[in-house]
């Protein structure tokens, strides 16, 4: 049976105990302690008390030479093994963009008020966007239901329609200021649909008015065309025109949402290139989308003050990127009245 740690039967010894006496002269030279000029070349019995070292310097000795020949064993020089050699060179630094630096955006715990007329009861608001997040697209397929329990509704919005169901509209948001947006109906048929999945990086927007999306919807010669985005705390009233005039739309706690539909079958459809225009309080125009909107083809990302960038999409995943584009981005500061 083979005895752990059996020393080699070609191990010197004595060159062992060479390196002990060293280290112990070594170690009386730095403690200062004199011994003479005399230095032993092997171990000898009694050195410790032939010397009278304290007994907590004998201890500190001992700890060391030990930890020494069990670290270093006179075998490990003579297998010709070597220990892997550290990085020679640091890490390069991360070339990322700056963290952008905001507020934590803290959204108000209950439903923002919205026109009378308009509202849709708190009960109902609720059931729709779980609903609704409940679908929200996912690569296993699966009811998010984990997920639709976390958010609650914040802005929710009906508009009434001539024969037809009323349609819905409602922003759903968690306690991280993320949000999802919801359409649908009142009809027993009608499931609320998201556009996306939780939308990040909200505490940032693109300008005082952001226009987010629309769309139109059509059935037996009735049509409803919507538009919608958000806003921030500098914007009074927002507008929508499809030609024919502007008229106001819906806004509350940061969110605009706005409506048009056909009174009587048969009508003709405006055209879906609406106008977006937003005044402040003393009824300046300060956001106007036949100007301010991005550009057909332009990166939607943004640029924060502190040089961060959001949302970056690169047209060509093999060219470099090309950030000067970004829009210059804005906080949001949702939550704020919209009227003075």
């Amino acid at each position: 049976m083979t005895t752990p740690n059996r020393p080699p039967a070609d191990r010197d010894l004595r060159e062992h105990a060479t390196r002990r006496a060293e280290l112990l002269a070594l170690l009386d030279e730095a403690d200062g302690l004199d011994i003479g000029d005399e230095r032993p070349v092997l171990p000898r019995r009694g050195v410790f008390a032939r010397y009278r070292l304290p007994l907590l310097a004998a201890a500190s000795v001992a700890a060391l030479v030990t930890g020494i020949a069990v670290a270093l064993p006179d075998g490990d020089a003579r297998s010709g093994h070597t220990p892997p050699a550290g990085p020679t060179n640091p890490p390069p630094p991360a070339t990322g963009s700056p963290a952008p630096m905001v507020k934590p955006l803290v959204l108000p715990a209950t439903m923002v008020p919205v026109p009378a007329g308009r509202d849709m009861p708190e009960a109902l608001a609720r059931e729709f966007v779980y609903r609704c997040v409940l679908t929200v697209p996912n690569s296993e397929g699966r009811a998010q239901t984990a997920l639709a329990a976390t958010f609650r509704p914040y802005f929710a919005v009906r508009t009434p329609r001539a024969g037809r169901p009323d349609s819905y509209f409602a922003i759903a948001v968690d306690d991280r200021a993320r949000y999802v947006k919801c359409g649908g109906d009142a009809g027993p048929d009608s499931i609320p649909s998201p556009e996306s999945g939780p939308t990040e990086d909200t505490a940032w927007t693109s300008g005082p008015v952001e226009y987010l999306g629309g769309g139109s919807e059509s059935s037996q010669g009735r049509w409803t065309l919507e538009h919608w985005g958000r806003y921030t705390g500098a914007v009074t009233r927002i507008t929508m025109d499809f030609g024919r005039g502007e008229r106001d739309v819906v806004m509350a706690g940061g969110f605009w949402y706005g409506t048009s539909s056909n009174s009587r079958a048969g009508e003709s459809e405006p055209s879906d290139d609406a106008r977006i225009r937003g005044y402040d309080t003393s009824g300046a125009l300060v956001w106007d989308s036949a100007k301010d909107s991005r550009r057909k083809g332009r990166s939607g990302c943004l640029r924060t003050p502190d040089g961060g960038i959001i949302g970056y999409v690169a047209p060509n995943p093999n060219g470099p990127p090309d950030t000067a584009s970004c829009t210059p981005a804005v906080p949001w500061t949702a939550g704020e009245p919209s009227r003075p």
